[in-house]
């Protein structure tokens, strides 16, 4: 949680995407197949930035495993 307070509040650049957008993009996606933590509720900031990400980068949505 002090991982994703400190990234909510200064998510990485979308341009160019850099190692550190991708390994952030994987990071909260995981968590989100994962259902451990429920982090979207109190990161809004990283809600965004994760929307804006996958439309930015649409074949990281393609790589998303199936439910």
């Amino acid at each position: 949680a002090r991982g994703l307070a400190a990234l909510n509040s200064a998510p990485p650049p979308l341009a160019p995407v850099g190692v550190g957008a991708i390994g952030l993009a994987c990071a909260l996606e995981y968590i989100d197949f994962r259902r451990q933590y429920d982090w979207r509720p109190e990161f809004g900031a990283l809600v965004s930035w994760l929307d804006a990400f996958n439309a930015a980068v649409p074949a990281f949505a393609e790589s998303r495993p199936r439910d």
